[in-house]
């Protein structure tokens, strides 16, 4: 089989090469909306820890822009349309998002969800006229234009081929379109490796960009190692690199964790899923159960009043690096306003 997905690796690189190029050249277009579009996005297949740094990044950026919008794809959920998330919905996780509900949650903004990111962002303008428009996920989305792109790269993954034998989504050389290029999770990856990584993007990252580390830390490390002192303790996720998270949550404990349950990526938590949970705390009634924000959205309304579930809060340091971003955003945002959306929907059909 690996065999076989490797000899798959050339065709994906062209389809990838094809697309881009279309882009590029514009023989393809995108959506240009009349307000600054910054997008983040990876060059793999998720697990980046993209959800704090869009957290991070608009809390930053709302220091500048009085009615910023995030802008994110509706994974898994009952969705047709563009919709605003709404807090405080019966099962908003199934309804938005996981994602699109922690966003709304930590952000402190208007988050916009829905099956397809232009659309969605075109809709947020029509409806609040935003002065700001921060897409999730965005790299590869590229129906979308775009005036600032920030490309994150999880420095723990040493996966670093193409799909579908690898984890990314596009070849190192994509990086040009980057704005700025983060290495994520630098304090959890091996030294070695980090620097192999730096010397692989660097022919590939224009002059004017800015690259930078991202520390990735759990908050109140002293209160979780407490908690779980002396009882059984349980992880359970459903994030893009399950093993990270529970190689960290063991580091911070100091041991094995008791239990596991590790599931795919926006994983619809279910009441039979609670149901060994419960089972779980039946045998360990002191036991303590972590999970992530994300999965907190889902897991919470199927067990309102756990005390014993504790959701880990995850927080992005720069090491005072981030005035480099933000001044290269602000200079390269400056005075942007583009004149009405183009092309001229209403003019006839665009895909």
């Amino acid at each position: 089989m690996t065999g076989l997905l490797g000899a798959l690796v050339p065709l994906y690189r062209g389809l990838t090469v094809m697309k881009n190029a279309a882009y590029d050249g514009g023989f393809s277009e995108a959506l240009r909306l009349p307000v600054p579009v910054v997008s983040v996005g990876n060059l793999s297949m998720g697990g980046t820890g993209k959800t704090p740094v869009v957290i991070w990044l608009s809390r930053t950026l709302a220091r500048d822009y009085r009615r910023p919008v995030i802008v994110t794809r509706s994974y898994r959920t009952k969705l047709r349309g563009p919709r605003a998330v709404q807090l405080g919905v019966p099962d908003g996780a199934s309804l938005f998002g996981d994602e699109a509900v922690e966003l709304a949650l930590k952000a402190g903004g208007l988050v916009y969800t829905g099956p397809v990111k232009w659309r969605t962002a075109l809709q947020a303008y029509q409806d609040v006229k935003p002065d700001l428009i921060l897409l999730d996920d965005g790299f590869q989305h590229r129906r979308l234009a775009r005036d600032f792109e920030i490309v994150l790269i999880d420095a723990t993954d040493e996966r670093d081929t193409l799909l579908p034998s690898g984890r990314l989504r596009e070849d190192f050389s994509s990086l040009r379109r980057a704005d700025a290029v983060l290495l994520t999770k630098v304090n959890w990856a091996r030294p070695a490796f980090v620097e192999r990584l730096r010397a692989k993007i660097a022919p590939h990252v224009r002059a004017d960009a800015v690259v930078m580390d991202l520390h990735f830390g759990f908050r109140d490390l002293s209160r979780m190692a407490e908690l779980g002192f002396g009882r059984p303790v349980a992880l359970v996720s459903a994030v893009g690199r399950n093993e990270v998270l529970r190689a960290q949550v063991e580091s911070v404990l100091q041991r094995p964790l008791d239990w596991v349950v590790a599931e795919r990526d926006h994983h619809p938590w279910s009441a039979r899923d609670v149901e060994g949970l419960r089972a779980w705390w039946a045998r360990h009634p002191d036991g303590l159960v972590f999970t992530t924000e994300k999965d907190e959205t889902k897991l919470r309304p199927l067990l309102r009043g756990e005390a014993r579930l504790v959701s880990l809060r995850l927080d992005v340091d720069a090491r005072g690096e981030e005035a480099r971003l933000f001044a290269a955003a602000r200079r390269k945002l400056q005075g942007v306003h583009h004149s009405g959306v183009r092309p001229n929907l209403e003019a006839g059909p665009w895909p």
